[in-house]
């Protein structure tokens, strides 16, 4: 069954002719009898009530009239939709994104406004193998993850940066931070750190080993406000991306300080299949991405100047 059989037989119904639904369908008269009569095969019940001529329909081929013409007419609507949406680049852009990485999105989000690409977004917090493995096989648009995670990978990448880290504390509460500030300054504070789950955390602790003796942590999370709160309120100590630093609103009163960076840092990147897109929101999303990484650039270092 397909839906020119479906329109074959609506038209007859219409037109009450073999002969005149044959010619509005452009096709001849036995091509048209023999695709209903196919219908009829795969339905398993007379359809048309035949004679020299069309006689009516069959009580059976009342309702297929029915239901193909509801059919027929969704068929005709949604390319109608398909047909504005292609005009107007519109539509819906699915996001993976690692936790760690998430402000990104509402960055990303507003840099797609400035260049007014007229999308919705459907944005998913997931791990940096589940980011890769989507995207792949087309469940997502895009993914925002670690290059480490794609390595040996088909995919098209557009590099955001090498992840470094800062130091943050709010207030005067506790120990005073030094303007240069090293790892090893960090061994009088209490800190608080992001969660194993974090995939900077490992590099974080390599350099807390190598610099402090017993580094007191107090709190681990996953979540950046979590921490922003935490410091805020608790006298810690945070150490968190400075790109997530430079997209959260930083409460007044918070001092930045970057870190020296670690030896082998992660690199963060958009990545998005390697075939070419069909949906035409993508393919001017992906247009446009070649321009983010200046965009996210100046956002990403707001807090640069804090005290």
């Amino acid at each position: 069954m397909d839906l020119r059989q479906l329109k074959y037989l609506v038209t007859l119904a219409d037109e009450h002719h073999f002969a005149r639904a044959a010619d509005k369908c452009f096709v001849t008269q036995p091509t048209l009898s023999a695709r209903i009569r196919q219908l009829e095969d795969e339905f398993g019940v007379p359809l048309v009530i035949r004679d020299h001529r069309f006689r009516g329909l069959t009580r059976f081929g009342d309702r297929v009239v029915d239901w193909a013409s509801v059919v027929l007419n969704d068929c005709d609507a949604l390319k109608q939709d398909f047909s504005r949406i292609r005009k107007a680049g519109e539509g819906v852009i699915s996001i993976g994104i690692v936790p760690s990485a998430s402000p990104l999105a509402s960055l990303l989000l507003s840099f797609m406004r400035l260049q007014d690409i007229p999308i919705s977004t459907d944005i998913q917090t997931l791990s940096a193998v589940e980011v890769a493995r989507r995207v792949s096989q087309k469940n997502l648009s895009l993914g925002i993850s670690y290059s480490s995670a794609i390595e040996g990978e088909n995919f098209r990448t557009f590099p955001l940066t090498t992840e470094s880290y800062v130091a943050f504390k709010y207030g005067s509460v506790g120990a005073s931070l030094p303007t240069c500030l090293s790892w090893a300054d960090l061994s009088k504070h209490e800190l608080c750190l992001p969660t194993d789950s974090v995939p900077g955390r490992a590099l974080i602790d390599i350099c807390l080993t190598e610099h402090c003796e017993n580094p007191d942590v107090s709190l681990e999370t996953d979540c950046w406000l979590t921490m922003l709160q935490a410091v805020r309120r608790n006298g810690l100590v945070g150490i968190a991306p400075s790109h997530v630093m430079g997209i959260l609103s930083i409460p007044a009163g918070t001092s930045v300080y970057p870190l020296p960076a670690p030896k082998e840092p992660l690199e963060l990147t958009i990545i998005a299949d390697a075939d070419a897109p069909e949906e035409p929101a993508l393919e001017k999303v992906l247009a446009a991405l070649g321009e983010f990484r200046d965009f996210f650039e100046s956002e990403s270092t707001a807090f640069e100047g804090l005290d």
